[in-house]
C-alpha cells in the first residue's frame, strides 16, 4: 500500500491532510508535494440536540452508567481489549459496555471472550447497522465513548461524539490527540493496554467527570467551526 500511495501522491500538486499523523506520512512519502492540515470535520451548528438520556436508555434498554463503542467492528479497533479492561472496571463500578455495529468476523470471538472474564452480563450487543435515524439514542444514552483503536490515521467517531456532546476515552493513535484535549474533554491512553483502559474509565467515573468533559467538548466544537483561514487552506491561497 506505501507504494502505491506514493505513486498516487507524487502525482498530486497540493495536498490537505486530516490529521498531523497523516501529514508526517505525506511528507515522508511524498517530500516534494505542497501540504497542508487541516482537521475536521467543522460545525457552523450548534452540538446537536439529542433526546435526554433517560429517554434514550429506556428505549435502548439500560440504566445506570453506560459505555459505548460504537461503529463497524473489526479487529484494529480494539473491542477486544475493551473487553478485557471489563472485570477490572466492574470491580471499581457498575456499567453497562454499549456495543453498537456490524462485525467484520463475527462476534462469537468477543463473546466467549466476555464469557470467560465473566463479564458477559455488563456488555450489551447491538451487532447490526445503526439506521442515522437512531445513531442519537446511543450517544444520548452514554456517559462517554470508548475509542481503544490499535492503529488509524483518524476515526469519523470521535467528532460523532463530539458533536452529540458526549466525551472520549481514546487511545493516543492516528489522530485521536488532535481532538481530545486530555483531562479537559476525554482521555488518552496507550493503545493495547486493558490495564491502562480500565484506569482511565474508573477515573472517569471516580472523579465524576462526565460534565466537566461535556463542557470540554462544548468548547473543543465551537473552535472547530469553519473560518476564512481554513477556506483559504483549502483553495490553496497559502
Amino acid at each position: 500500500h506505501r507504494g502505491l500511495s506514493k505513486l498516487f501522491l507524487g502525482r498530486m500538486d497540493y495536498v490537505i491532510a486530516q490529521s498531523r499523523e497523516s501529514l508526517l506520512l505525506l511528507q515522508k512519502i511524498a517530500p516534494h508535494v505542497k501540504r497542508e492540515l487541516i482537521i475536521g470535520p467543522y460545525f457552523d451548528a450548534p452540538v446537536i440536540k439529542t433526546v435526554s438520556k433517560t429517554h434514550a436508555q429506556k428505549k435502548l434498554g439500560l440504566k445506570g452508567n453506560v459505555l459505548l463503542f460504537f461503529g463497524f467492528v473489526r479487529p484494529y479497533k480494539g473491542l477486544m481489549t475493551l473487553i478485557e479492561a471489563m472485570p477490572n472496571i466492574l470491580s471499581h463500578t457498575p456499567v453497562t459496555l454499549l456495543i453498537a455495529g456490524e462485525f467484520w468476523q463475527g462476534k462469537e470471538a468477543y463473546v466467549a471472550r466476555a464469557r470467560e472474564l465473566k463479564v458477559e452480563h455488563a456488555l450489551q450487543i447491538h451487532d447490526h447497522f445503526i439506521p442515522a435515524d437512531h445513531v442519537n439514542h446511543y450517544f444520548a444514552a452514554a456517559d462517554v465513548v470508548v475509542v481503544p483503536y490499535e492503529a488509524i490515521s483518524q476515526s469519523a467517531i470521535i467528532p460523532t461524539a463530539f458533536m452529540h456532546g458526549v466525551p472520549v476515552i481514546a487511545t493516543q493513535v492516528g489522530g485521536n490527540s488532535d481532538w481530545i484535549d486530555s483531562e479537559k474533554n476525554g482521555i488518552l491512553v496507550p493503545p493495547k493496554n486493558p490495564n491502562a483502559l480500565a484506569e482511565a474509565v474508573v477515573h472517569f467515573y471516580t472523579h465524576k467527570l462526565e460534565h466537566p468533559f461535556r463542557r470540554g467538548v462544548k468548547q473543543r466544537v465551537r473552535g472547530m467551526r469553519w473560518d476564512h483561514a481554513k477556506e483559504n487552506i483549502l483553495l490553496g491561497r497559502t
